[in-house]
């Protein structure tokens, strides 16, 4: 992802000034973390014959941090002390995670084991230089396994576990920056403006993207269900409450 918005980027600088403004990408991560073995992946095979959505919900940023406020004000147990460092894509990914393990019991009659995966940017995180248009995969992945027992995890629960994980990756990789979302993918201006809108497609399994709103420090996020899990994914009342 990071590697596509500086092409697109530098792609729409050469087109408004001209290629001499471009800076030119560099290639030296390879060479930083040479391969051991061929990254091959063994892709589960997709239920291609499942019908599919994809919806993109707003979260605005006043809500998210409506959110924020009424978490940090919770007197339970699962609140954690240092919970002003909680960051809009964790509020985002604790509302869309309770909301997804509420889908799978009223359709599968069970609360089943839920995993949430995040990639993360290593850019500026890790104490190793790299330059900023080094082009490459470098990045991440937080697997956080959420505690799915007999009763149903509160928005609370799920956003402390995320938290935690999240905090002990930034620690494991020398940095406390919050910066999980932010990619530069509204400043491609070929000439006639910044885009309106960043859109997002999804293979046919459950999947979610996030991408920064044009405005207002909000998150759009794209999300991808079976039919029947999106219609009860959108009857959600968190979800009804913090998006548009």
């Amino acid at each position: 992802m990071y590697t596509m918005a500086m092409f697109m980027n530098s792609w729409a600088t050469a087109c408004r000034s001209g290629i001499q403004e471009v800076v030119p990408p560099n290639f030296e991560l390879p060479s930083l973390f040479p391969v051991k073995e061929p990254a091959l992946i063994q892709w589960p095979t997709l239920p291609f014959r499942k019908k599919f959505a994809l919806a993109r919900l707003k979260f605005s940023g006043q809500a998210l941090s409506r959110m924020k406020a009424a978490s940090d004000a919770s007197d339970s147990s699962d609140s954690i002390a240092n919970n002003s460092q909680r960051s809009r894509v964790e509020i985002v990914s604790a509302l869309i995670c309770k909301a997804l393990i509420t889908v799978d019991r009223v359709t599968k009659g069970l609360l089943r084991p839920f995993v949430c995966s995040t990639a993360i940017n290593l850019r500026e995180r890790v104490q190793l230089k790299t330059p900023m248009n080094a082009c490459g995969n470098f990045f991440a992945q937080i697997t956080t396994p959420l505690a799915v027992e007999e009763t149903e995890p509160s928005f609370n629960g799920i956003l402390n576990q995320l938290g935690n994980a999240h905090r002990n990756a930034k620690l494991k990789y020398a940095d406390s920056r919050r910066c999980w979302c932010r990619f530069p993918l509204y400043d491609s201006d070929f000439g006639w403006g910044k885009p309106d809108m960043v859109s997002n497609s999804s293979p046919p399994l459950r999947s979610v993207g996030l991408v920064d709103s044009p405005v207002d420090g909000g998150i759009d996020a794209w999300i991808t269900l079976n039919q029947d899990e999106m219609a009860l994914f959108k009857q959600d009342p968190d979800i009804v409450d913090c998006t548009s």
